[in-house]
């Protein structure tokens, strides 16, 4: 079972997605999996199997507790027999709004969260949803995002950091920086560097993410590059596939994380 909260159950909270993943008895093609790069933090937490990280060549065991920052590239893992986990995606901007903290502290690292001491309170409240017998998953979702409803965020957004964000995704990722440098009155290298200092990616790296992700998603995703190969460059280095088996993948991160299944999602 694979669930993800609704648009109404995270509407007016700073997070992009809450979801769940509960699955016994993993067949062996779906214990392998990747996690991409798609522009956000992610907080997992693991109440199922261990399972792995690849680092360095070898496999390394995950905490049950994970803050995973923003990637450039894709992170192999590798599940057990089971898999129950929780997950809540955040962009960066929010993420210092709701923790106070700048998401390039965590730029391409896994961490163990367990002892980050801005996620005290999110672990107990996680902690006593996912425990709580007599809730539904669904409930339990519910009971995680109202957390976040009564939780107090600074209201200050550094740079404008979610109006950037806004501009590249209606742009579908295809940005020119010195049209978008021009267009919030910096310079390109003001641009670049305060971008980077806040969200540990330069402009152009984090729209190149979301660009791949629009074109997934598209009839015609070759339109967003210059031309097929571009485009395939690009499908190998987010996910290390080729798009014909991008969604031939049974890996439950990758398709999910693009989208690839929502009617696997209860919405």
């Amino acid at each position: 079972m694979i669930l993800q909260a609704s648009s109404d159950i995270i509407k007016n909270i700073p997070i992009d997605a809450l979801w769940g993943v509960d699955i016994s008895e993993i067949s062996e093609e779906k214990r392998m999996d990747t996690i991409i790069p798609i522009g956000q933090l992610h907080i997992v937490y693991n109440f199922a199997d261990p399972y792995e990280l690849m680092v360095d060549g070898s496999y390394k065991q995950v905490p049950n507790k994970v803050l995973v920052g923003q990637l450039k590239e894709p992170a192999k893992i590798r599940y057990g027999n089971t898999i129950k986990q929780l997950g809540i995606a955040i962009k960066p901007a929010s993420f210092y709004r709701l923790f106070g903290q700048v998401a390039s502290l965590y730029s391409e690292i896994v961490i163990d969260s367990s002892h980050l001491s801005f996620f005290s309170e999110l672990h107990r409240h996680v902690e006593a949803a996912m425990s709580d017998i007599d809730l539904t998953p669904l409930q339990q979702l519910e009971q995680i995002a109202s957390y976040f409803r009564g939780k107090t965020f600074m209201e200050t957004d550094a740079m404008d950091l979610d109006g950037m964000i806004q501009y590249i995704e209606n742009h579908d990722g295809g940005i020119d920086i010195k049209e978008m440098a021009r267009h919030f009155h910096y310079s390109v290298s003001s641009l670049e560097r305060n971008f980077k200092k806040h969200m540990g990616l330069t402009p152009k790296a984090y729209a190149d993410i979301i660009r791949f992700q629009k074109a997934v998603l598209e009839d015609n995703p070759e339109r967003l590059f210059y031309d097929q190969s571009h485009y395939i460059k690009n499908c190998k280095k987010y996910t290390t596939k080729i798009p014909a088996r991008l969604k031939e993948s049974k890996e439950i991160s990758v398709r999910h994380m693009l989208g690839l299944e929502s009617a696997d999602f209860i919405q």
